[in-house]
Protein backbone atom coordinates (compact mmCIF):
# COMPACT_ATOMS: atom_id res chain seq x y z
CA UNK A 1 0.00 0.00 0.00
CA UNK A 2 1.52 3.53 -0.37
CA UNK A 3 3.22 5.25 2.54
CA UNK A 4 1.57 6.99 5.02
CA UNK A 5 -1.24 4.56 5.38
CA UNK A 6 -1.86 1.65 7.63
CA UNK A 7 -4.55 -0.48 9.98
CA UNK A 8 -4.58 -1.00 13.63
CA UNK A 9 -6.46 -3.96 15.05
CA UNK A 10 -6.86 -2.87 18.63
CA UNK A 11 -8.46 -5.45 21.17
CA UNK A 12 -11.21 -4.13 23.36
CA UNK A 13 -10.32 -2.55 26.44
CA UNK A 14 -7.07 -1.34 25.60
CA UNK A 15 -7.15 2.62 26.24
CA UNK A 16 -5.35 4.87 23.40
CA UNK A 17 -4.06 8.08 23.16
CA UNK A 18 -4.89 10.15 20.16
CA UNK A 19 -1.76 10.66 17.27
CA UNK A 20 -3.26 14.19 15.97
CA UNK A 21 -5.74 16.00 18.36
CA UNK A 22 -8.49 18.10 16.96
CA UNK A 23 -11.93 17.34 15.12
CA UNK A 24 -11.86 13.69 16.46
CA UNK A 25 -12.11 11.85 13.72
CA UNK A 26 -11.44 8.16 14.11
CA UNK A 27 -13.09 7.08 16.98
CA UNK A 28 -11.40 10.74 18.74
CA UNK A 29 -7.88 9.04 17.99
CA UNK A 30 -7.02 10.79 14.88
CA UNK A 31 -8.24 14.05 13.26
CA UNK A 32 -7.90 15.11 9.46
CA UNK A 33 -9.00 14.35 6.75
CA UNK A 34 -9.06 10.64 5.87
CA UNK A 35 -7.20 9.45 2.56
CA UNK A 36 -9.48 7.79 0.69
CA UNK A 37 -7.58 6.74 -2.57
CA UNK A 38 -4.98 5.28 0.20
CA UNK A 39 -7.61 3.80 2.07
CA UNK A 40 -8.79 1.89 -1.08
CA UNK A 41 -5.57 1.00 -2.12
CA UNK A 42 -4.52 -0.57 1.62
CA UNK A 43 -7.49 -2.99 0.96
CA UNK A 44 -6.67 -3.72 -2.79
CA UNK A 45 -3.02 -4.34 -1.16
CA UNK A 46 -4.60 -6.65 1.47
CA UNK A 47 -6.71 -8.46 -0.48
CA UNK A 48 -3.47 -9.64 -2.69
CA UNK A 49 -1.82 -10.44 -0.15
CA UNK A 50 -4.71 -12.65 1.13
CA UNK A 51 -5.31 -13.92 -2.61
CA UNK A 52 -0.78 -14.50 -3.42
CA UNK A 53 0.57 -14.96 0.05
CA UNK A 54 0.82 -18.53 0.68
CA UNK A 55 2.98 -18.78 -2.78
CA UNK A 56 4.44 -16.18 -2.24
CA UNK A 57 5.53 -16.56 1.44
CA UNK A 58 6.90 -20.79 -0.35
CA UNK A 59 8.85 -18.52 -3.02
CA UNK A 60 10.40 -16.31 -0.99
CA UNK A 61 11.38 -19.40 1.36
CA UNK A 62 12.91 -21.04 -1.23
CA UNK A 63 15.15 -17.89 -2.33
CA UNK A 64 16.16 -17.36 0.99
CA UNK A 65 17.84 -20.70 1.27
CA UNK A 66 19.30 -20.45 -2.04
CA UNK A 67 21.14 -17.16 -0.43
CA UNK A 68 22.00 -19.34 2.12
CA UNK A 69 23.38 -22.11 0.78
CA UNK A 70 25.54 -20.22 -1.57
CA UNK A 71 27.02 -18.54 0.98
CA UNK A 72 27.70 -21.40 3.05
CA UNK A 73 28.84 -23.02 0.38
CA UNK A 74 31.58 -20.57 -0.47
CA UNK A 75 32.31 -19.64 2.72
CA UNK A 76 31.56 -22.97 4.74
CA UNK A 77 31.09 -23.99 7.70
CA UNK A 78 32.10 -20.59 9.31
CA UNK A 79 29.02 -18.58 7.98
CA UNK A 80 26.81 -18.57 10.70
CA UNK A 81 22.92 -18.34 9.73
CA UNK A 82 20.97 -17.30 13.28
CA UNK A 83 17.98 -19.07 14.11
CA UNK A 84 18.44 -21.86 11.09
CA UNK A 85 16.55 -24.57 12.81
CA UNK A 86 13.91 -22.56 13.97
CA UNK A 87 10.60 -20.82 12.41
CA UNK A 88 11.84 -17.56 10.14
CA UNK A 89 10.01 -15.17 8.21
CA UNK A 90 10.35 -16.03 4.80
CA UNK A 91 11.93 -12.81 3.52
CA UNK A 92 14.67 -12.40 6.26
CA UNK A 93 17.68 -14.01 6.23
CA UNK A 94 20.90 -13.31 8.87
CA UNK A 95 23.80 -14.88 8.48
CA UNK A 96 27.49 -13.79 10.51
CA UNK A 97 30.68 -13.68 8.06
CA UNK A 98 33.74 -14.87 10.19
CA UNK A 99 36.46 -12.67 10.73
CA UNK A 100 34.72 -9.93 9.57
CA UNK A 101 32.90 -6.60 10.43
CA UNK A 102 29.56 -6.19 8.99
CA UNK A 103 29.67 -2.76 8.50
CA UNK A 104 33.02 -2.41 6.96
CA UNK A 105 31.48 -5.16 4.33
CA UNK A 106 28.41 -2.97 3.81
CA UNK A 107 30.61 0.04 2.95
CA UNK A 108 32.32 -1.54 0.54
CA UNK A 109 28.71 -2.25 -1.01
CA UNK A 110 26.72 0.91 -1.88
CA UNK A 111 24.71 -1.16 -4.39
CA UNK A 112 23.03 -3.72 -1.72
CA UNK A 113 20.76 -2.76 0.93
CA UNK A 114 21.28 -4.54 3.90
CA UNK A 115 21.59 -3.93 7.30
CA UNK A 116 24.06 -5.00 10.16
CA UNK A 117 23.17 -6.76 13.74
CA UNK A 118 19.25 -7.49 14.50
CA UNK A 119 16.43 -5.00 14.06
CA UNK A 120 15.70 -2.46 16.08
CA UNK A 121 19.62 -2.46 16.54
CA UNK A 122 20.88 0.93 14.60
CA UNK A 123 23.60 1.78 16.62
CA UNK A 124 26.57 -0.32 15.78
CA UNK A 125 28.89 0.29 19.14
CA UNK A 126 26.03 -1.36 21.01
CA UNK A 127 26.06 -5.03 20.88
CA UNK A 128 23.02 -6.44 19.66
CA UNK A 129 20.53 -7.58 22.92
CA UNK A 130 18.47 -10.05 20.51
CA UNK A 131 22.29 -11.48 19.06
CA UNK A 132 23.05 -12.08 22.65
CA UNK A 133 19.99 -13.56 23.92
CA UNK A 134 20.63 -16.27 21.23
CA UNK A 135 23.73 -16.93 21.98
CA UNK A 136 26.35 -14.92 19.75
CA UNK A 137 29.26 -13.86 21.56
CA UNK A 138 29.95 -10.14 20.40
CA UNK A 139 33.33 -11.47 18.37
CA UNK A 140 30.78 -13.25 16.01
CA UNK A 141 27.64 -10.83 16.16
CA UNK A 142 29.61 -8.02 14.91
CA UNK A 143 29.73 -9.87 11.52
CA UNK A 144 26.29 -10.21 11.40
CA UNK A 145 24.60 -9.35 7.94
CA UNK A 146 20.59 -8.91 7.80
CA UNK A 147 18.88 -9.05 4.56
CA UNK A 148 15.48 -9.23 3.38
CA UNK A 149 14.14 -10.70 0.54
CA UNK A 150 10.72 -8.70 -1.03
CA UNK A 151 7.38 -9.40 -3.54
CA UNK A 152 9.77 -8.84 -6.47
CA UNK A 153 13.13 -10.37 -5.42
CA UNK A 154 14.08 -12.85 -8.24
CA UNK A 155 16.46 -15.51 -8.25
CA UNK A 156 19.20 -13.47 -10.52
CA UNK A 157 18.57 -10.90 -7.39
CA UNK A 158 19.79 -13.44 -5.13
CA UNK A 159 22.86 -15.02 -6.65
CA UNK A 160 24.11 -11.31 -7.41
CA UNK A 161 23.07 -10.13 -3.71
CA UNK A 162 25.36 -13.76 -2.68
CA UNK A 163 28.25 -12.58 -5.23
CA UNK A 164 28.76 -9.40 -4.33
CA UNK A 165 28.58 -10.02 -0.22
CA UNK A 166 31.26 -13.14 -0.75
CA UNK A 167 33.32 -10.38 -2.71
CA UNK A 168 33.41 -7.58 -0.13
CA UNK A 169 33.78 -10.67 2.60
CA UNK A 170 37.02 -11.48 0.92
CA UNK A 171 38.20 -8.04 1.19
CA UNK A 172 37.48 -7.22 4.91
CA UNK A 173 38.23 -10.61 6.57
CA UNK A 174 40.06 -9.34 9.59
Amino acid sequence: APKGVGALFVRHGIALEPLIHGAGHEGGLRSGTQNVGNIVALGHACSLVEKEMPDAAGRMAALRDRMADHLVEAVGAALGINAAKAPRLPTRLSVNFPEANAQRLLKRLPELCAATGAAGNDEPENFSPTLAAIGLPPNVACGTIRLSLGWYTTEEDVDRAANLLLTAWDGVRL
